[in-house]
């Protein structure tokens, strides 16, 4: 229903209209930053490789893939991010605990000047469908994100519960929603606006079904 509202008020993207998004989400296997969020703590960060799936391999059969680093210090908020090409095919296949994730998780960081614990771990990978939109009368875009689902996890953590799907639709605005009248709309029909975590969500899925 949130899409219907969405596809009425708003034009597809020119530019990339639909397309699968991929994460695998670093911790500790403590958990750390999962804590961090849950605890509410002044002081959080979170580390992810992200690629795209319209992104063209290239010659060499790689995909372009991004390391990110989200920072928040109170009300604060900074994000750093490299580009760096991989094997698509290992990034969709390998295990999490192949120390090949987390050796090109360091070596990009390096790159970026980015200190990191040496306990961090590639811990969950995450893929949704995305939909991206821009709004008719306003211009701000969109993006719908529907089929969330976690797909592998770090064996030392998790095991023989996956895939974990999440039954929900995560709608997010990329600018401001002052003038977008149609709120009201998904209002109506259920929508609740809030922060989410697909990683926070996938977890706590992951937890319930040990």
């Amino acid at each position: 229903m949130i899409l219907a509202v969405v596809e009425i008020n708003c034009l597809p993207d020119p530019d990339h209209p639909t397309g699968l998004v991929r994460s695998i989400y670093f911790d500790t296997l403590r958990l750390k930053s999962l804590s961090e969020k849950l605890n509410g703590d002044a002081l959080k960060r979170k580390a992810r490789f992200r690629w795209y799936g319209e992104d063209r391999i290239g010659i060499d059969g790689c995909v372009s893939v991004y390391l990110e680093f989200k920072d928040r210090i109170c009300a604060a908020r900074d994000k750093k991010r490299i580009c760096f090409t991989a094997d698509p095919e290992f990034l969709e296949s390998a295990p999490l605990h192949d120390n090949r994730f987390a050796d090109s998780m360091r070596e990009q960081a390096c790159r970026l000047g980015m200190p990191v614990s040496p306990q961090l771990v590639p811990v969950l990978s995450i893929r949704y469908e995305r939909r991206r939109f821009v709004c008719r009368r306003t211009g701000v875009r969109v993006a719908v994100d529907t089929g969330i689902e976690a797909d592998r996890a770090n064996p030392h953590l998790f095991g023989g519960v996956l895939p974990v799907r999440l039954d929900v639709a995560v709608l997010e605005f990329k600018g401001s929603r002052d003038d977008i009248s149609w709120l009201r709309e998904l209002r109506v029909i259920g929508a609740v606006p809030a922060g989410f975590s697909k990683y926070e969500a996938c977890m706590k899925a992951l937890e319930g079904g040990r």
